[in-house]
This record gives C-alpha cells, structure tokens and sequence, in this order.
C-alpha cells in the first residue's frame, strides 16, 4: 500500500478529513461503506476497528488511525504549510486548542447519542424520542454558545484551519443550513466560504453527487 486508506460512508464526518487531505494534497484511496456497514461488530471494519466508527485511516506503514482530530493531526504533521492545525507560536493558538476541542468533546458526541438513540436506551421508543430530541436542543445552544467567538471568512481570520471542515461538514447535519442561516449566521458565513473552495467543492461533489 502506497497512500493512505481512508473508510467512510458519504456525507459522514470522514467527509472532513477528505477535505483535509485534499488541503494538504495528500493523495488517498476513499473506500466508501454505507451506514449498514458500520457499527460495533460490522464486518467491513471488524479487523481495522472493532468499534466499527468511521472514520478509519490505514496508513501506508499499516499503522490504523481512528477519530477524526487526530487523522487531522497526522495530515498536518505531514504538510504543515497547511495550517490545518494552529501551533504555540502561530496567533489564535489558544482559541484554537479551546474551540476544535469544543467540537470534539461537546459537539460531536451530539451527534453520537442523538442519530441513533434506540442504542442507548434499550431499544425504549419514547426514550429515544426524547434523547434525540435533548440532544437536538443541546446542539442548538453549543452552536448559539460558539457563534459569537466565530470571525470571517474563517473561524480564525484570513486563513482556513481545521474548525472551518467541521463547521462546513456540520451544517449539512441537523439543525441543518437554514437554522444555521437564521441562528448563526457567522457560522453559516463561514460553511459557505469552506464550500466555495475549489478543492472542497470537488470533495462534496464526491459525497453529494445527486446535488450536482
């Protein structure tokens, strides 16, 4: 194996390392599952990640890499230039450090509890009604919390870093690009800008090709 693996389903968070690969010109073979194939004990992931999450990185050494943030990490340790992530000596470090976590820690588990609830509490409908729609308003609230720390045309000025890929590939998911427009609209600004991007414009294409 020559270039880096990368497993996902289409329009899933893999989407954001995708586009970080293809910031940093980083040459990979996508290997595209369906929601069906992911998940604890799946087959298609079994021997690379028992958990079945995507996205799952192999790399070229063999080495499995999982988590989003740190396939980023690893695609800027390998082109810098990038910018993908801020460093001590760079400005906006701390902010940085502060609000990619936030996405991680705060955000994304959102997503984690809320699509699929009926995992989480024993198959109860009324609960997973009421874990999706808890985790629904939560989100709101943290994306309300983080608008006004969001500046133009990216999250930390002129140059695009790793937060701008997650808030562009999040507002495709729930509450969705109109709440987005209307609550936050920094931040929609800002997912408009990553999108209009040539090289992430091809990626989305990828990933969306029925909205060519």
């Amino acid at each position: 194996m020559t270039r880096p693996v990368l497993y996902g389903v289409p329009g899933s968070g893999a989407m954001i390392c995708e586009a970080g690969f293809a910031l940093a010109e980083i040459e990979i073979d996508c290997r595209d599952l369906t929601w069906d194939d992911v998940g604890w004990g799946r087959k298609p992931l079994q021997s690379l990640n028992p958990l079945g999450q995507i996205p799952t990185l192999v790399l070229p050494s063999g080495e499995i890499l999982t988590e989003s943030s740190a396939i980023l990490h690893w695609i800027h340790s390998q082109n810098p230039s990038v910018g993908l992530i801020r460093s001590p000596d760079q400005s906006y470090y701390v902010k940085f450090l502060r609000w990619f976590m936030f996405l991680n820690g705060a955000v994304y588990p959102t997503f984690t509890y809320g699509d699929k609830p009926m995992r989480w509490v024993d198959h109860d409908q009324k609960a997973a009604e009421l874990l999706r729609a808890g985790t629904d308003k939560h989100r709101k609230t943290l994306y309300e919390h983080l608008e006004p720390e969001a500046t133009t045309p990216f999250f930390l000025g002129n140059e695009v870093c790793a937060i701008d890929l997650y808030l562009w590939m999040m507002s495709y998911w729930r509450p969705g690009k109109d709440w987005f427009k209307s609550n936050c609209p920094s931040i929609f600004s800002i997912a408009e800008k990553v999108e209009s991007m040539p090289i992430v414009s091809q990626v989305e294409s990828r990933n969306f090709p029925s909205a060519d």
